[in-house]
């Protein structure tokens, strides 16, 4: 994590309260990478307060010890890893062409995910807009492998970045740390530094040992216009925002909560450390006797009592004590109970503001779907506005492959086959999803009260989410059963009348 060369003060006893400060300095610094360090290291948890404590340090600052005991943020940034786009490629991403579209575009786009290894990759990139709010698209062409792709970038990498009006990138310079063998076999580590300028119809690409964010630049080792390097005049780089609040970057998933978050782990580090500090009882020897004139009598000594009258006690250690003498354990008064439901209290104000942890809770529940429905719906609300972000990002980076792939000269790309941006043959998103998919139990009880409402099969089944195809399955099978059912009467009556027509003994009597 980068010095921040400010000394921050504080006065008396804050139990950790500077850590959340830490995080308000960068914010108002403008510090956008040291915020990111700070996301990614709530995210990963482990050594969560001794690493912000290190930081601390360096800006002359002390800091409570804390243990991130009841920090949510990595069950909430795989909340969206899970539900934003699940499953294999292509079903986790349905392609839906828009009037006027190639219908060819489809399968470029597939070819584009395979180049990419974009079914592993899209997973790297929802967790990234989660844990930092915001993620980067780059589309890069592979003139000797003849193939286009697209690349997650890590927004801690992103130095600089403007945006025009219509928030497509104009200005980007992305600083990547790399390692590469030297000539004696040896591994070093350098930057790699691109800068992309639309304005300038520039690319310029460096090579130093300087580190991240450096001013001062060594030559380029390579400089040349946009239009040269990929074929078009655009940057090929997409910026995508988790929950855009009308800044420039956008807010990570519990970007806005880390101050309670800080909150709750210094309430259950205290309660912890009471328990640990509490939980070897104190023992009292008592006479339990009186001399002759009624006076009670002192407390038996013993053979290994110190000179201050403590007595320690070892494990399976006996004890011999004079007649009537006990000893008896001294348990503090401590309300374990009311402190933990403080706790518990906390988290549940910190869930108002995190709904996605609803979900762990609600797993295995015995509600009805109804009523999961109505506890998930702010889940739900986040969810599909995360998705939609990445989604409408996806579909712009998708545009600029289609379009670089094709000024590449790509087999399959050309304008004779897939047409061209500017006409719409591109344009494409991706179908409707559930936001939280029902289980096959909750979707046979929504058939199920549907068809008791009157709704025809396939219109209740397709209410409950199922897909076209098992929709004509369903009614096929029904229509087989039905079949069969009427087969299966029919021969019956047939075979009654038969055995009624030729007189038949029934109880050794004659019927005809």
């Amino acid at each position: 994590m980068s010095r921040v060369q400010t000394t921050i003060r504080f006065g008396g006893n804050t139990y950790g309260a500077e850590y959340s400060t830490l995080a308000g300095l960068y914010w108002a610094q403008g510090k956008t990478r040291e915020i990111m360090d700070l996301q990614r290291i709530y995210y990963l948890n482990n050594g969560l307060y001794d690493t912000l404590r290190s930081a601390l340090y360096s800006v002359a600052a002390q800091a409570a010890n804390l243990s991130a005991l009841r920090n949510p943020a990595y069950r909430v940034v795989e909340f969206y890893a899970a539900k934003v786009w699940p499953g294999m490629l292509p079903d986790a991403l349905p392609i839906e062409l828009l009037e006027g579209a190639n219908p060819n575009i489809e399968a470029r786009i597939w070819d584009i995910w395979a180049w990419s290894n974009w079914n592993a990759r899209k997973q790297v990139m929802v967790r990234w807009q989660a844990i930092y709010g915001n993620s980067f698209i780059k589309v890069a062409g592979d003139r000797q492998r003849k193939q286009v792709i697209l690349q997650c970038i890590d927004p801690r990498h992103v130095v600089a970045l403007d945006l025009d009006d219509r928030d497509a990138v104009a200005y980007i310079r992305i600083d990547t740390p790399m390692k590469r063998r030297n000539d004696k076999g040896e591994e070093e580590t350098y930057t790699h530094t691109e800068i992309w300028d639309k304005a300038a119809d520039r690319l310029l690409v460096y090579e130093h040992q300087r580190g991240w964010g450096v001013t001062t630049l060594p030559a380029p080792i390579l400089e040349r216009s946009m239009l040269e390097q990929t074929g078009v005049d655009f940057v090929p780089v997409v910026h995508t925002k988790h929950k855009d609040v009308g800044e420039d970057l956008g807010v990570g998933a519990f970007q806005l909560q880390m101050d309670k978050i800080d909150e709750v782990n210094r309430m259950t580090t205290r309660l912890h450390e009471i328990i640990f500090r509490h939980n070897k009882p104190l023992w009292a020897a008592m006479a339990n006797m009186v001399d002759a004139s009624g006076r009670p009598m002192p407390a038996p000594r013993l053979a290994n009592e110190t000179t201050d009258g403590e007595l320690a006690l070892s494990e399976n250690e006996i004890l011999r004590l004079p007649g009537l003498s006990k000893i008896e354990a001294l348990v503090p008064s401590l309300n374990f109970a009311d402190h933990l439901a403080v706790v518990d209290a906390q988290m549940q104000e910190l869930q108002r503001d995190l709904p996605e942890l609803a979900y762990y809770e609600l797993r295995g529940a015995d509600l009805s779907g109804t009523a999961i429905d109505l506890l998930l719906t702010d889940a739900k609300d986040r969810l599909l506005e995360a998705r939609g972000n990445a989604e409408s990002g996806l579909v712009r980076a998708q545009q600029m492959a289609l379009s670089i792939g094709q000024a590449m000269g790509l087999p399959g790309f050309s304008k004779a086959e897939i047409g061209t941006y500017a006409t719409g043959a591109f344009d494409h998103r991706f179908g409707m999803r559930e936001a939280l998919p029902m289980t096959e139990l909750q979707r046979m009880n929504v058939v199920q009260a549907g068809v008791n409402a009157g709704l025809a099969l396939a219109t209740a089944m397709r209410r409950a989410g199922y897909t076209e195809d098992q929709v004509e399955r369903a009614l096929s099978e029904r229509a087989e059963d039905r079949q069969r059912s009427f087969d299966e009467a029919r021969a019956y009556l047939v075979q009654q009348r038969a055995i009624d027509g030729a007189g038949v003994y029934e109880d050794g009597e004659q019927t005809a």
